[in-house]
């Protein structure tokens, strides 16, 4: 059932999903199994013969990962607010974690928090129906 249900979705989604030549090769390997002369649900079979026609036509149209991914990820400690060249930078090339916990505005020292009498009697309520 999850593999007919998985192919269901792939077949929609061909015109989004593979775009890079690694994922649709990778893609087709395992798809070639399924409808493969071993599978002995012939449902599937068929079905993921269906799915690899469409995929084999989409790969035209497949672009190397290079292309794909023209410009870098961010950093994850990217902020638009903080200036690079004046953070102090690890031996990774990201800011210390020193840097992290100065620019971070959570308190780890702050009180628990406590709800109000009054909506916790409001959720209760709800809570109940």
């Amino acid at each position: 059932m999850h593999v007919r249900n998985a192919l269901a979705v792939l077949e929609k989604i061909i015109v989004q999903y593979p775009l890079v030549d690694f994922q649709g090769k990778s893609l087709d390997e395992k798809i070639d199994v399924i409808a493969g002369k071993d599978e002995t649900r012939g449902d599937l079979q068929i079905r993921a013969q269906g799915y690899l026609a469409l995929l084999r036509k989409s790969s035209k149209s497949w672009v190397n990962q290079a292309k794909f991914s023209s410009k870098s990820a961010p950093s994850p400690a990217y902020s638009p607010n903080t200036k690079r060249d004046s953070t102090p930078v690890g031996s990774a090339g990201l800011p210390s974690t020193a840097t992290l916990r100065t620019q971070s505005s959570l308190n780890p020292t702050a009180a628990p928090f406590k709800p109000v009498e009054g909506n916790a009697r409001y959720f209760l309520r709800f809570k109940s129906c």
